[in-house]
């Protein structure tokens, strides 16, 4: 990514970043998370088969499976293909895991939490709940959150997506936009989430940690994002 465009990425986010702490912007997204809550949420009442499906798709036995399978997807094209070497993809997969778990602790875990104290409590815990996904326990979902700035899940989740465009070829990314986009809405239907922790904080790192990755020398070399795509 050359120069301008970094300047232009940054200035965009800056913009995106002071409309979620300026009062009178912050009021806008204020409504829009209340009302997508609700709405989603909402949806749900009469619908157990929905919420059964939605409280799955919430639990951490799903994001294994998905977890799972994506791995085992990416591994399983390593052995098949042999235009790159399979070290080189093996690479990639561990600095992205890496990379990740890198996020989620030193951004989202300690500079916003620790450091600029932004966490906040769940709409589960804060409006009135339609549909409580918690009624099946067994299933073992987030239903809310003390700290749900940012949405760690949707972070990974994105940053995975944005990947996707530098290492896999357009179907594929596309594929993968639109699948980790609905992985992350369980999250917000649940009310383990806002709509801004999601779409706002976590979109908003991932982009950064994916726009660095492309732009600094030492991390774009680690990624390989140069290599041909798959």
């Amino acid at each position: 990514m050359n120069n301008k465009r970094l300047y232009i990425f940054f200035i965009i986010i800056a913009i995106f970043v002071a409309s979620w702490f300026v009062p009178i912007t912050r009021s806008i997204w204020d409504y829009i998370d209340r009302n997508v809550f609700l709405s989603l949420n909402g949806s749900l009442v009469g619908h157990v088969g929905m919420q059964k499906f939605f409280a799955w798709l919430n639990s951490r036995y799903a994001d294994w499976m998905f977890e799972g399978i994506a791995v085992g997807v990416y591994l399983a094209h390593c052995i098949i293909k042999g235009e790159v070497s399979r070290r080189q993809r093996l690479q990639q997969l561990l600095f992205l895991l890496l990379y990740i778990a890198a996020i989620q602790v030193f951004v989202n875990k300690t500079l916003c939490l620790k450091i600029l104290r932004l966490s906040r409590q769940s709409p589960s815990l804060v409006l009135p709940v339609s549909v409580d996904l918690s009624i099946f326990p067994y299933l073992n979902n987030k239903v809310f959150s003390y700290n749900s700035f940012p949405a760690d899940h949707a972070t990974s989740l994105f940053i995975v997506s944005f990947f996707s465009w530098s290492h896999f070829r357009r179907p594929v990314a596309i594929v993968s936009t639109i699948l980790y986009t609905f992985l992350a809405l369980p999250r917000i239907i649940a009310g383990s989430h806002w709509f801004s922790d999601v779409f706002f904080g976590g979109l908003c790192f991932a982009a950064i940690a994916w726009v660095l990755a492309m732009s600094i020398p030492l991390l774009r070399r680690l990624s390989h994002s140069t290599s041909k795509k798959i």
